[in-house]
């Protein structure tokens, strides 16, 4: 049975400018920039497990008034006092909103006329409103209800963040909150949303709604998802496979069939507040985290010391899937493992 959970995670805001990434990953291009305030502690609300009853919200009719602002302040503003659904796409915050006062106004409605002066489009869903610039169209074409298992479908859980978050540390969050995985390799990581605000909604609704928010164009990247995790990963790469070689003998598949939780760069005890973590650290500093969390002593040679590792939740995988969705962060295909000697040995494939 899964868990219901309800989820407010307020994020910090940068004044970054566009975003842009090499290796083919298309980040659509955005005309502006976000700007906002320091992080919230992430707060959230467990109910009692049951079945999943996740329904299209009914919009409220709603009373504002705000000063001359930006699209993001109002927006945000908004989804503090109404349990609304809106994703900004990434760019667009600070295009300014003249001053004004609503009175029993359908939200739909106040959306449409805040995108107008702002020049953006409204897409509408069941879930939530998507704000976007002309010429960006194609997001609308993001479908994970395509790309999963049904069982996802069945997960569910409403969601906050104030934007300029990168996408590792927003699955990060989403798996720890669904006690599920869901990670993305390093390209697609890499990439920024805008404001979200989501309600109690199912699980590939709020990814549709994170990816069209960071303006990931759908050609861009590929899916490759189980009951137990979804990995996203940039499109041309090879298909996921597993990252072990060698000959696995009956003690190695007992040992990588049993079913861990890892956390990276560090494991958090039970019931530890999630805390994001914005960049990358070297996978040389938590090779001892990881061999702490896997219940084996795990080497690497120096050469690999550098490599990035985003932060990373994986929920209750098999230690071979755990192990495989690591390395495949890494967009190469020459690092794999092995399991000999009673411990994990990480190398550089010939």
């Amino acid at each position: 049975m899964e868990r219901n959970t309800r989820v407010k995670y307020s994020a910090a805001m940068t004044r970054n400018g566009i975003f842009l990434t090499t290796c083919c990953l298309v980040i659509l291009a955005g005309c502006a920039t976000t700007g906002g305030s320091d992080p919230a502690e992430p707060v959230r609300t467990t109910e009692s497990p049951g079945p999943i009853v996740a329904t299209p919200p009914v919009w409220p009719k709603v009373a504002v008034a705000y000063p001359d602002s930006n699209l993001l302040d109002v927006t945000a503003s908004i989804g503090e006092r109404y349990d609304i659904g809106v994703a900004l796409m990434q760019g667009i915050g600070l295009r300014p909103i003249r001053g004004s006062e609503h009175e029993n106004l359908r939200y739909p409605s106040l959306m449409e006329s805040l995108a107008r002066e702002a020049s953006c489009r409204v897409a509408s869903t069941p879930y939530y409103l998507f704000l976007y610039p002309p010429g960006y169209e194609s997001l609308l074409q993001i479908n994970f209800y395509d790309r999963v298992p049904n069982a996802w479908r069945d997960r569910a859980l409403s969601a906050a963040f104030d934007g300029n978050r990168k996408l590792a540390a927003v699955l990060a969050f989403l798996s720890d909150a669904l006690g599920k995985t869901i990670i993305a390799d390093n390209l697609v990581a890499e990439a920024s949303i805008g404001l979200l605000r989501l309600p109690y909604s199912p699980v590939p609704d709020v990814l549709n709604a994170v990816m069209q928010s960071a303006r990931v164009a759908p050609q861009a990247f590929d899916v490759a998802a189980t009951g137990d995790y979804i990995f996203i990963y940039r499109r041309g790469r090879d298909a996921f496979s597993t990252a072990h070689v060698g000959a696995v003998t009956p003690e190695a598949e007992t040992l990588l069939s049993r079913r861990v939780s890892i956390s990276l760069p560090g494991g958090a005890g039970a019931g530890a507040r999630f805390q994001p973590m914005e960049g990358a650290v070297e996978f040389g500093s938590v090779l001892g985290s990881l061999s702490r969390q896997a219940g084996l002593p795990v080497h690497a040679p120096p050469t690999l010391h550098a490599l990035p590792v985003n932060q990373t939740i994986l929920r209750d995988l098999p230690l071979q899937t755990a192990l495989d969705l690591i390395v495949r962060q890494w967009p190469v295909t020459t690092i794999g493992y092995t399991l000999r000697d009673g411990a994990i040995h990480f190398e550089r494939l010939p």
